[in-house]
């Protein structure tokens, strides 16, 4: 069960990221609040990052309508005007955007009710997938340090009780 599994986490020497925070995640063991956001995010979106968490900070690809607040024990390291983008407790990193996107992964999204659902906020699949191919250079670069910035920091930090 995914719940017993990031308390698990939690309590182990393990880090942890999660991406795309939405009802359906673990962290809502945590008690915080996921409702419809006010902003629909689909495609890439401005990230501010707070003091310290720089590699969280830019251009990300969003596809969500989710919104949260950070729960009590988390720190909120990064914003946009949709909300909170990303949290931190301990060993832990919750990010509501996807670090991990390419091409081939935006395609699949934007298949079925995904098509709809650009249609929705005014976005045309082809200036989507343009702006895709862009940004993918950007932020294999920008990943890479996410994931280098989480292992050497984030999962090096005291296991917290």
């Amino acid at each position: 069960m995914k719940i017993e599994i990031i308390a698990n986490r939690e309590e182990s020497d393990a880090g942890l990221v999660l991406a795309a925070l939405g009802p359906e995640d673990p962290l809502v063991s945590f008690r915080f609040c996921v409702e419809r956001g006010k902003k629909t995010e689909i495609g890439w979106h401005d990230v501010v990052a707070a003091d310290g968490a720089l590699p969280l900070g830019g251009r990300w690809m969003q596809w969500h309508y989710d919104c949260f607040s950070a729960p009590i024990g988390f720190d909120t390291l990064a914003f946009n005007d949709a909300g909170v983008q990303a949290i931190r407790r301990g060993r832990s990193l919750g990010v509501q955007f996807h670090p991990e996107t390419n091409e081939a992964t935006v395609t699949r999204w934007m298949e079925g009710d995904g098509a709809a659902e650009l249609a929705a906020v005014g976005l045309s699949p082809q200036k989507l997938l343009d702006e895709t191919r862009l940004e993918v250079l950007r932020t294999e670069g920008a990943t890479r340090e996410l994931v280098r910035w989480f292992l050497e920091t984030v999962a090096q930090s005291p296991v917290l009780a």
